[in-house]
């Protein structure tokens, strides 16, 4: 029970790694848009920072993935 509760989280990480990694305007838009002022949209750094966020939560998730066969 508990290897099929890993599997799921680290599929649901990865997903959310994938909705950061490929829609960094998105996430920006459901989050940061309503506290920034004059703000049309994000700027560089936020993108690739999101990027990179989002590559290591779906690096994460694929580990975790992984040790739940493994463990």
């Amino acid at each position: 029970m508990i290897d099929g509760t890993m599997l799921l989280l680290s599929i649901f990480i990865v997903a959310v790694g994938a909705v950061f990694f490929f829609f960094p305007q998105k996430v920006w838009e459901l989050g940061e848009f309503f506290r920034s002022t004059n703000a049309e949209s994000p700027t560089k750094f936020y993108r690739v920072t999101t990027k990179v966020a989002g590559a290591v939560f779906a690096l994460v998730g694929v580990a975790g993935a992984v040790m739940s066969f493994i463990l």
